[in-house]
């Protein structure tokens, strides 16, 4: 549908409102991670998305990410992926008393390149929204870049104790 010159889109001025409420929108283009919320239904429509998100998916707006992803976190993992994956976090949230996932996944980006990512979630109920997974989502190529900035636990300094 084309838009009238100067008016807003309403969908997209419905997920500003979305995230308004959701209460993180201004912290969430600060932190060293990609954020996403999405409902935990059938429809997984996604509520916020941060800009890093938008990033790694290599486009340009929250707009663009929201049409590339139809809206929903279904289209935000590699189609080969989605069924294992969705039903891998069923299982966890079952299995968790804190309603918590972690799960590795590709993504296809807006060019087309793959990239894996490893996704930290947890199932909250949203006052306004009913269920909603808030998930922080890494590429694994980063994280495995950061490790070397890790400080080492104290069982591998050196000088510590081994045990035999």
């Amino acid at each position: 549908k084309k838009m009238i010159k100067g008016q807003a889109d309403p969908e997209v001025s419905q997920y500003k409102e979305i995230w308004k409420k959701l209460a993180f929108s201004n912290v969430s283009d600060k932190l060293p991670v990609s954020i996403l919320a999405y409902r935990a239904d059938h429809s997984e429509e996604i509520l916020f998305v941060s800009r890093s998100l938008c990033q790694m998916f290599e486009c340009d707006s929250v707009e663009e990410f929201l049409t590339f992803t139809k809206r929903s976190f279904r289209y935000l993992v590699h189609p080969e992926d989605i069924d294992r994956v969705e039903k891998y976090i069923e299982q966890q949230i079952a299995e968790s008393d804190e309603n918590i996932d972690v799960v590795d996944y590709r993504i296809i980006t807006k060019k087309g390149n793959i990239k894996d990512i490893h996704d930290f979630g947890r199932l909250i109920e949203n006052d306004q929204f009913g269920p909603v997974f808030y998930v922080v989502l890494f590429e694994k190529e980063m994280l495995d870049r950061c490790a070397q900035y890790r400080e080492p636990s104290k069982s591998t300094k050196e000088g510590a104790p081994h045990e035999n």
